[in-house]
């Protein structure tokens, strides 16, 4: 028996081991086990898409989803290691209101701070983000996203430095960057991000109007900025 079969011998075991736990920890969730000596690709398990990362010359055990869809993988590295770890499906927050219809914003100037509850505590990494106006106030700002709360009331003029520290990432928008259509009652901007956040349960979220045009200067502008993100939970 070559080094490689003896590889591929002792994964098999790890894995009939792994499953003996999972299935005390974890209500005894569906595996999908691979142990293959050469380099491997994670696969799709029961509709929950992996990262895709590849462990080149070592067995891979790979989990199914448990009941929660949290795909749970295991992998041996090169110092022949059990490595761990989960990823979630993509998980959508859901819109928040950054400015009201009522609330008037001055040019350069943030929004109030918002509370973003994540599905669970853990680390991951916010993929996607949306931000959509009524009216058509379509001018620069950033989107930002901080770990601990700022505390920005509605036109704050500058963050303090205690508070810049907070910030874990910046979404830009520019003005071309927002569609709108031929209705003239709104617009919106995707954003494909890629911010990495750690072990939190809550996000906090702040928007900073670089343009110089008032949300809301007149009572009949009836002007709104709201703000959604898609997020994949990592471990």
């Amino acid at each position: 028996m070559n080094s490689n079969d003896r590889k591929v011998v002792f994964g098999i075991f790890l894995a009939v081991v792994c499953m003996v736990i999972g299935g005390l920890f974890f209500g005894a969730p569906r595996y999908q086990v691979l142990a293959y000596p050469d380099s491997l690709s994670l696969r799709k398990v029961e509709g929950v898409e992996p990262h895709g990362d590849t462990v080149t010359g070592y067995p891979v055990l790979m989990a199914g989803a448990d009941s929660a869809g949290v795909l749970r993988r295991l992998a041996v590295d090169a110092a022949g290691n059990m490595l761990t770890k989960r990823s979630s499906a993509i998980i959508e927050q859901g819109m928040a209101e950054l400015i009201g219809i009522n609330e008037v914003l001055t040019g350069t100037r943030w929004t109030q701070s918002i509370t973003a509850t994540l599905a669970t505590t853990g680390s991951g990494t916010i993929v996607d983000v949306v931000l959509a106006i009524s009216g058509t106030l379509s001018e620069a700002g950033d989107l930002v996203f901080f770990d601990q709360d700022p505390n920005t009331p509605l036109s704050t003029t500058a963050l303090t430095a205690e508070e810049w520290p907070y910030v874990i990432g910046i979404v830009s928008v520019a003005a071309a960057d927002w569609i709108e259509d031929n209705s003239g009652v709104g617009g919106a901007v995707y954003k494909d991000v890629n911010i990495e956040y750690h072990d939190l349960r809550d996000l906090f979220v702040g928007y900073y109007h670089r343009g110089s045009t008032e949300w809301n200067d007149s009572d009949t502008d009836n002007e709104s900025l709201q703000a959604n993100f898609w997020y994949r939970i990592e471990s």
